[in-house]
């Protein structure tokens, strides 16, 4: 990850964020949304995590939840853990990835079912 990338996914910019009046469609499918602060966060290096989120709505039991909690939390061996939760602190998801070049200990973002769509924020757009 350039240096450029880190400043722009640093918690000070994606403060910068909040609401949202812009949405992008995700590459996997057409009802996957992304807020701009999201989109933002792909363009700079975090793609991968906001393709497990929606990727993982393949599985009923994240699928069927309409609040969504998503972690990557950094972990010693230089890898992180993903996880999701419903909201009320119970875990609906859960992913080892070996490798990260992340450059902060954790990240948080919300995907929210909206009629027929799923969209993905950070929490200031919520």
């Amino acid at each position: 990850m350039e240096l450029e990338q880190k400043k722009e996914l640093s918690p000070e910019i994606l403060r910068q964020f909040s609401g949202s009046d812009s949405y992008h469609r995700h590459w996997l499918k057409p009802h996957f949304m992304m807020t701009a602060g999201i989109n933002h966060t792909c363009e700079n290096g975090l793609a991968w995590f906001t393709d497990i989120i929606f990727s993982a709505q393949k599985k009923v039991k994240v699928a069927t939840e309409d609040f969504q909690v998503w972690h990557l939390r950094k972990i010693k061996s230089g890898g992180c853990v993903v996880e999701a939760e419903d909201g009320n602190g119970n875990r609906i998801y859960r992913q080892r990835i070996p490798f990260t070049d992340y450059p902060f200990d954790k990240f948080k973002a919300y995907a929210v079912q909206s009629d027929a769509l799923l969209v993905a924020m950070l929490p200031g757009e919520y």
